[in-house]
């Protein structure tokens, strides 16, 4: 029979592990953990899923170790008066995870926040075999292939004419960190975007033409796009139907003719829109305008002899040429977006750190070495559909 005793006078970290666990919180943002013994450090770890008694398991974890180390000396330092990992700090994770909870260590921030980048690089690291993810870029990639074809150095889908269409598969090694520390509710939310296929349309009215013809030629599962992952800041959808019924009345009734039609709808496109209520990612600018869903596609995947099959989400971008201009520049630019996602991941990381200092930004440190699988080609007038841009995995 459980009494009052088993909970009076539980220690607060207590608590707020236990609030991770039933209120959806993250265990990066604990402030410490409550293991008091080296047997609890190792029954810990072994939980988690790598047994330090076992050689291959300790491997991994010395693994795990040394890419948090170098993420954190690559990406996010220098940072205010933060220079680097001090000497002192534990290089055994058995000390990390004892350092962290006790509350006169002198490491425990610095061991905690070893432990939240850890906690990042294993769900990196363990994410579906590699394998999976190309072969599910390959079936993907074909779905499209066999509408695509190129006339006069212009790509089309079907007969619709495109700017140009890319397939990427992969993303770089400092890239998936940085995305799995930025997530706030929990690091092992699933990423979606490991494939991906970007359309650039001509025009706005183009990139909703290009997502009924994905619809209708099933290139796009509708049943199994994820509702939650559908997001509209390119063109007021319910305004644009109006105005086509509008403009088609008019049509029939032959008092504009079909290029007027045309023209009067892609004047209507091109006002500015942005819904507050559709931005899903903080760290977007609100200048960047996008079609943007995510589906899962039913993927075969063979090996020695059996078919073993799986639901793989892949992501899926339209915008026509102008707003994709756009996104290149100023803060909705790329190097923008990263360099917001650095700094939100340097507070989770260092939520400790005396801001008073001068902050020093440095590099991306994303060098060849430290990279997972990428493979990405563009279809553009004049290049080879069938070049490929291998990087390489993490370091073993």
């Amino acid at each position: 029979m459980i009494g009052h005793e088993s909970v009076a006078g539980r220690k607060a970290t207590d608590w707020a592990t236990l609030g991770a666990i039933v209120s959806g919180g993250s265990a990066i943002d604990l402030p410490r953990l409550e293991i008091t013994e080296e047997s609890g450090a190792r029954s810990f770890l072994t939980g988690y899923g790598l047994d330090p008694e076992q050689e291959g398991d300790r491997a991994e974890l010395a693994k795990i170790l040394r890419l948090a180390r170098t993420f954190i000396e690559e990406v996010l330092l220098p940072w205010h008066a933060l220079t680097e990992i001090p000497s002192q700090l534990p290089d055994r994770p058995v000390d990390l995870l004892l350092s962290a909870s006790r509350i006169t260590d002198p490491m425990r921030a610095w061991s905690c926040s070893m432990l939240r980048v850890c906690h990042a690089v294993a769900h990196a690291l363990f994410l579906p075999g590699r394998d999976k993810v190309t072969n599910a870029l390959a079936q993907v990639e074909s779905r499209f292939r066999e509408h695509l074809n190129e006339e006069d150095g212009r790509p089309y889908l079907g007969d619709l004419p495109l700017h140009s269409i890319r397939f990427k598969s992969g993303k770089p090694w400092n890239s998936l960190l940085m995305k799995l520390l930025c997530k706030k509710d929990n690091v092992a939310e699933e990423i979606y975007d490991h494939l991906g296929v970007r359309i650039i349309t001509r025009s706005k009215v183009e990139a909703l033409e290009v997502v009924r013809y994905l619809r209708d030629h099933h290139l796009v599962p509708f049943p199994n796009v994820k509702p939650s992952r559908s997001t509209n800041s390119l063109l007021d959808l319910e305004g644009l139907q109006a105005r086509h019924v509008q403009l088609w009345q008019e049509l029939e009734d032959g008092r504009i003719d079909p290029a007027t039609y045309l023209a009067r709808l892609e004047e209507f496109a091109s006002q500015p829109f942005l819904p507050v209520d559709r931005r899903r990612n903080p760290f977007s600018d609100p200048d960047r305008r996008a079609l943007q869903f995510t589906a899962r596609v039913l993927i075969r995947h063979e090996t020695q002899g059996s078919v073993e099959r799986f639901f793989f989400p892949f992501e899926v971008q339209i915008l026509d040429k102008t707003s994709w201009e756009a996104g290149l520049r100023g803060r909705a630019s790329h190097e923008e977006y990263r360099a917001r996602q650095r700094e939100d991941a340097r507070r989770r990381v260092f939520p400790w750190a005396d801001p008073s200092g001068a902050e020093d930004v440095a590099g991306d440190g994303a060098t060849p070495k430290d990279q997972v699988v990428l493979m990405e080609h563009r279809i553009l007038p004049g290049s080879d559909p069938r070049h490929r841009l291998f990087q390489q995995n993490p370091p073993a």
